[in-house]
């Protein structure tokens, strides 16, 4: 059993414990909460679930179209593979290579392990995007874009079709 499989059975043998009122066996590795059966995600999903998804890689392009284009990319791949919450931000650093790896090295020297362990991915996402894709770049690219015009050619003689 890893170190991983041991920390999530602990936490989950933990809120077993502490919430006994809401779980109530429904067979199987499942706990009812609130009317919803749960599975045990760590009994179904790894990260060879993750990679064989073929996430993509993300090298710390300045490019904010780009990057906005990995979130979208790697957000598919967690419905895909249905990837659980706990894991996404582990996951989607693992794609990170070069420049953006070291942006996350920054990230948890600055936070702290203990902090940035436990970043959610809504968390992860806006921090990525202030980083790799500020608002002030995608403006600009918003004002580029509205004020392209066609000039005196055609559509087929612009697009050569």
């Amino acid at each position: 059993m890893s170190k991983m499989d041991r920390l999530i059975d602990a936490k989950l043998d933990a809120f077993v414990t502490r919430y006994p009122v809401l779980n109530a066996p429904t067979g199987g590795s499942e706990l009812q909460l609130a009317g919803i059966a749960i599975e045990k995600e760590k009994e179904r999903f790894d990260f060879k679930n993750f990679s064989n998804c073929k996430p993509p890689e993300f090298h710390g392009e300045m490019n904010p179209l780009t990057n906005m284009r990995w979130i979208d990319e790697i957000e598919e791949t967690f419905m895909i593979c249905e990837c659980p919450e706990r894991l996404k931000v582990i996951f989607a650093a693992h794609q990170m290579k070069g420049r953006a790896h070291e942006w996350g090295d920054v990230q948890v020297k600055a936070h702290g392990f203990e902090v940035a362990s436990k970043f959610s991915w809504k968390t992860f996402r806006e921090m990525f995007t202030e980083k790799f894709a500020p608002i002030a770049e995608i403006d600009k690219l918003r004002i580029e874009f509205l004020a392209l015009q066609q000039g005196p050619r055609s559509i087929a003689e612009f697009t050569g079709s």
